[in-house]
């Protein structure tokens, strides 16, 4: 697991503020959502592959965030193809395209997907702890989502330690 002070100081901030220069938008807020997402999808970093009781990998998901390949690709294809400037501040270049397996290694790649996936919703996220969580199940969870909101709420504080 991935202590959320330095998950947040050390990747958070700095892809929020430096590589994809979005942190001034709801930037707290936001820094917070990708630590309730990391709590509620991979404890915080403990999985990086959805897995099984017995710890076999079972389903799609990759990374701290849990991104599925589909969702991946689908912020290629229709949000960054028309936001080239986000796109090479991702990558590096607006014509790299890397591949979903990257989620699982590079905390500041799978970082920077989760936070422009976000970004892509046009409502304000909430200033509020219970309006984040709400917001995190909206957009990230769903409704086909099995997370319920006392859950993220229990390992959100168990994660930060509250």
């Amino acid at each position: 697991m991935i202590n959320h002070n330095h998950l947040r100081i050390k990747i958070i901030r700095p892809v929020l503020e430096s590589q994809l220069s979005i942190g001034f938008i709801n930037g707290r807020e936001r820094e917070e959502l990708l630590i309730i997402t990391a709590a509620q999808e991979s404890l915080g970093g403990y999985w990086l592959e959805q897995v099984n009781p017995r710890g076999l990998p079972v389903g799609p998901a990759k990374g701290i965030y849990q991104m599925e390949p589909a969702t991946h690709d689908d912020l290629y294809e229709n949000f960054l193809k028309y936001h080239k400037l986000l796109w090479g501040r991702l990558t590096g270049s607006e014509n790299t395209k890397w591949d979903a397996s990257r989620l699982v290694w590079d905390l500041k790649y799978a970082t920077g997907c989760a936070a422009l996936q976000y970004y892509r919703f046009p409502e304000k996220i909430p200033d509020d702890l219970d309006g984040q969580i709400d917001y995190y199940k909206r957009h990230w969870n769903t409704a086909k989502g099995a997370a319920d909101v006392a859950e993220v709420k229990k390992n959100y504080l168990a994660y930060v330690g509250k």
